[in-house]
């Protein structure tokens, strides 16, 4: 009984809710209020797409947002954002802006790498596939994962991105990276 409770629970906890709060301040730690705090989960539509979870910092620059494991948080733009790398249900991420300029409503920020840039099999994973992508990585569905910082993402890829997630299946592991790390 154990055995069968501990297979239902570990899924479901996988798939859970995190909860992402802190302060988003300028570069000399003044809150800014009225700042876009969006997850990177895209629902495409007939007519485009756009963020599905998003809310704006209050007058303090607090802010509160549900994600999920994998997904990354945008501060105002692309650029800037934190990547949810932890399954830790109540994570706390203070959000310092980088050289911000603001021209009436409008916030422009500059960053130098941002995201995650996720790889199955050694393929680039196409934007419209990558919540499918990610729905399989927190089910538990690859034989073999590991998360790159930005040095060894453009050491082995090429890639300029702030993390890279390269995930394998294992009869692709089995058949062309186990065997290249045997001959090393």
């Amino acid at each position: 009984m154990k055995a069968f409770l501990i297979f239902i629970l570990f899924p479901i906890s996988a798939m859970a809710q995190i909860t992402i709060t802190g302060r988003v301040t300028d570069y000399q730690g003044k809150p800014l209020a009225n700042i876009t705090v969006s997850t990177d989960v895209i629902t495409y539509t007939k007519e485009g797409h756009y963020a599905a979870n998003y809310v704006k910092t209050d007058a303090n620059g607090m802010y509160k947002i549900q994600a999920k494991q994998w997904d990354t948080i945008h501060f105002g733009s692309v650029t800037d954002c934190y990547v949810v790398i932890k399954d830790t249900p109540h994570q706390v991420y203070n959000h310092a802006m980088d050289r911000t300029y603001r021209n009436s409503n409008m916030c422009i920020e500059y960053a130098y790498d941002f995201g995650i840039l996720f790889i199955r099999n050694d393929k680039i994973v196409k934007e419209e596939d990558k919540e499918a992508f990610k729905k399989e990585l927190r089910s538990g569905q690859f034989y073999k994962y590991s998360v790159m910082d930005y040095q060894e993402l453009s050491k082995h890829y090429g890639f300029r991105s702030q993390y890279g997630l390269v995930a394998y299946t294992k009869d692709y592991y089995n058949q062309h990276i186990k065997d290249k790390k045997k001959n090393k």
